[in-house]
């Protein structure tokens, strides 16, 4: 029988939490006491603006300065929060124009009200288990902070809670690293998801915080998510903007930016966090230079604590090897690059996993998610953490929006959360089975030129790591006999590495197959068989001549070997009853067959 805590050990531990959260709530220097009017939407509605090219999308801008978009705006039905002038502009304008949802405020009062019932989170002090469900509604700041430190109490074989760093008004930025048990953070790669760098967007948060739950309740008992984290870290930073997210739920419901004080000259607040990345940070194409812009930059690439502090703390981790930012809504999955429509050097190795998420995401619930890169778009933005884990980190980088609206029904929230959860499980499953993305090229030639050196093309992509350039080797061989003849391969770009073989003869088979080292000193072999299972490709040209059915060793030249081969392969027929000597295709592998094959070997 399991020993049970005593009532005075749990209300010590749920004491712990809360106090530490209300010691959090209350760091932030000025914020107690401190009271603002809460924004009304009154008489605006969100309309959906049937976009199509520059010239819609400009006229959408111009009048409205909230587009319900997290990034990149694609060609499409494009959601905007307007008012009744703001629709009669729109439709003056020959845009076609869908109400999506038509008042905002009733919206947002029915929100407040309920969550006013719901009140604060209680659990147990032990992760929740027999306490509150912590999903049945959205959770404030304090809230996630108890409900991480809970998950770290119940299971400190598998995770930890981290503090990132204080926000711009002094609060916390909560994080929590989680494990396969029997060995510490930092001994395998890791993937970061984040969420929540734009305020509003509620889901993002809870769908991090499901997945950081479910990893943290169900390792070893689920057996995907055991080997999930017995291969990887996982870190989860459920509340990057905690000042933003603060000011969502106590004053501006659809608030974005961070809490930035105005700059000098300026009354807007706030620096959009999705734009203070390093690659890709000040292109006008992608972002805004205007304080009052949602798309704000800020004064220079992590000028703002919240970036700096994940960024920070992605270069602590050790072996990169993914992230995903998580946002609301549009149901995209959209990777590098964001700030230039230019594809990124592994386009090809995104387009792969773009397609295992995608799928991840969609099976879940029945759902459709789009993939692709954002600059896939009418619009790009430029300074975003997705570009930033790529282009500065060599990892791969996601961004994930989920659901389809700001403000989600509480009913959403695990939906969403499984969505997430199944797209981590499906990108730590692909990257453990894919060290390199190794394959023939796909403008490989189906026949290799006879009587002429050949080029042997293998494409070695990023996967979880990448090739030493200077490892890749191709071993080759003509027919089936012959020992394989190693030759280094020389990187040609984008991947791809090329060697060059002797020329082989009319009508003589190249088997070949590719070996590499990773970057950590892991073996590659492609295809993973080696010289069990090579690619084959055969040599011809207009000048051949029919292939004689006597070269058995298929290397193009007709001799002696070839008898031998054919003899010791019927035996072995005879033996064990097969059929590849039978060559009079009687269904009966006898004398006769040699006497055929004989004759057909003096034919050539």
């Amino acid at each position: 029988m399991a020993m049970r805590a005593s009532p005075s050990v749990r209300n010590t531990g749920r004491t712990r939490l809360m106090a530490a959260a209300a010691a959090v709530a209350l760091a932030a220097p000025g914020l107690a006491g401190v009271s603002e009017p809460r924004e009304r939407f009154d008489g605006q509605s969100v309309v959906g603006v049937r976009v199509a090219s520059q010239r819609d999308l400009l006229t959408l801008m111009a009048v409205s300065d909230d587009l319900w978009v997290c990034g990149e705006v694609r060609a499409g039905e494009v959601p905007a929060r307007v008012d009744a002038a703001g629709i009669a502009a729109l439709e003056g304008a020959g845009l076609r124009v869908r109400v999506l949802v038509p008042d905002v405020q009733a919206l947002i009062d029915a929100e407040s009200a309920r969550l006013a019932r719901v009140g604060a989170y209680v659990g147990d002090g032990k992760g929740g288990a027999r306490g509150e469900d912590f999903f049945a509604d959205f959770r404030r700041y304090e809230d996630m902070v108890v409900k991480l430190g809970e998950l770290a109490l119940a299971r400190p074989d598998v995770c930890a809670t981290v503090t990132l760093g204080p926000s711009v008004q002094g609060r916390d930025i909560p994080g929590i690293v989680i494990h396969g048990t029997g060995r510490a953070p930092g001994e395998r790669p890791a993937i970061v998801i984040n969420a929540t760098q734009h305020a509003r967007e509620w889901i993002a948060g809870s769908s991090a915080m499901y997945v950081a739950d479910r990893l943290v309740t169900l390792q070893g008992s689920d057996e995907r998510i055991t080997a999930l984290l017995d291969a990887f870290d996982v870190h989860v930073i459920p509340l990057v903007n905690p000042d933003g997210y603060v000011h969502t739920w106590d004053v501006s419901r659809l608030w974005r930016k961070n809490r930035r004080p105005a700059p000098e000259g300026s009354s807007c607040r706030g620096v959009d966090l999705n734009r203070n990345w390093s690659v890709g940070w000040g292109l006008d194409s992608g972002s805004s230079p205007n304080p009052c812009s949602d798309t704000y930059r800020g004064t220079g690439a992590f000028s703002e604590p919240e970036t700096a502090a994940v960024r920070d703390y992605m270069l602590s981790v050790t072996r990169l090897a993914a992230h995903i930012d998580t946002h609301t809504y549009g149901r995209l999955v959209l990777s590098p690059w964001g700030y230039t429509v230019d594809l990124p050097p592994d386009a090809a190795s995104f387009d792969v996993v773009n397609g295992v998420l995608e799928s991840a995401l969609e099976a879940v619930n029945d759902v459709d998610y789009t993939a692709g890169p954002g600059s896939q778009v009418l619009y790009l933005s430029s300074g975003a953490a997705r570009d930033y884990s790529y282009g500065d980190r060599d990892a791969f980088g996601w961004t994930i929006e989920m659901s389809t609206r700001f403000v989600d029904p509480p009913e959403q929230i695990v939906p969403n959360g499984e969505e997430l959860l199944a797209a981590t499980l499906a990108l730590g499953e692909w990257l453990g089975a894919n060290l390199v993305v190794a394959r023939v090229p796909a403008d490989a030639p189906a026949t290799l030129t006879a009587d002429e050196p050949a080029t042997i093309g293998v494409e070695m992509l990023k996967g979880l790591t990448r090739p030493n350039p200077t490892s890749v080797v191709v071993y080759w061989r003509l027919g089936t006999l012959d020992p394989f003849t190693p030759v280094p391969a020389s990187a040609a770009g984008s991947g791809r590495f090329e060697a060059v073989i002797p020329a082989p003869a009319c009508n003589a088979q190249v088997q070949w197959y590719a070996t590499a080292t990773t970057l950590e000193g892991d073996q590659v072999v492609f295809p993973a068989p080696g010289a069990a299972g090579p690619v084959v490709v055969w040599a011809g040209g207009e000048s051949c001549p029919a292939a004689c059915p006597a070269d058995w060793d298929r290397n193009g030249t007709p001799n002696s070997t070839d008898v031998s081969a054919f003899i010791n392969d019927w035996f072995i027929d005879l033996l064990e009853g097969g059929l590849g000597t039978d060559v009079d295709h009687n269904g009966v592998v006898n004398s006769t067959d040699v006497s055929e094959f004989i004759n057909a070997w003096f034919g050539c």
